[in-house]
């Protein structure tokens, strides 16, 4: 629980995450956070059963919010939550990129130069690899009309 924080009516995992769900290493292998407080509790789990959060909150570990389900109920809610996928894919990637060492402008510039990736790379302080991703759409993507008939 020293791995936890209080947010509001949840009490959220702030330590390692497996794929959006609170683990931890404990006895040798990775474990869920969730499954691992329910066994000490004293609420066994079977092993083809999932532990999800009532809450909708991924990082949840609090007992109360914690809902034992079956393969199909767990497909449903991994379904919905699957549904704003695109939306959260875009708001991530507009995060990251304000932290980035690329802007907008710096992308123009790799795009528009007939200069080599390795003296691209040097001019902007990025990998070789990036200026090629970069020049062939597939980082920094450009969702015009122009960049659309680039790929």
């Amino acid at each position: 629980m020293a791995k936890t924080e209080e947010v509001g009516r949840c009490i959220e995992w702030q330590g390692y995450c497996q794929e959006g769900v609170p683990h931890v290493y404990h006895k040798g292998r990775m474990q869920s956070v969730r499954r691992l407080l329910r066994a000490m509790a004293g609420k066994k789990v079977d092993d083809d059963k999932f532990i999800t959060a009532k809450c909708k909150n991924r990082l949840c570990v609090k007992s109360e919010h914690m809902l034992v389900v079956d393969h199909t109920q767990m497909v449903k809610i991994a379904g919905t939550a699957s549904s704003d996928s695109a939306a959260r894919g875009r708001n991530i990637s507009m995060t990251k990129r304000k932290t980035a060492k690329l802007n907008d402008e710096a992308v123009r510039q790799i795009r528009a130069s007939t200069d080599s990736a390795d003296v691209e790379c040097l001019k902007h302080g990025v990998s070789r690899s990036t200026v090629i991703a970069v020049r062939s759409n597939r980082l920094w993507k450009d969702r015009t009309m122009f960049g659309q008939l680039m790929r």
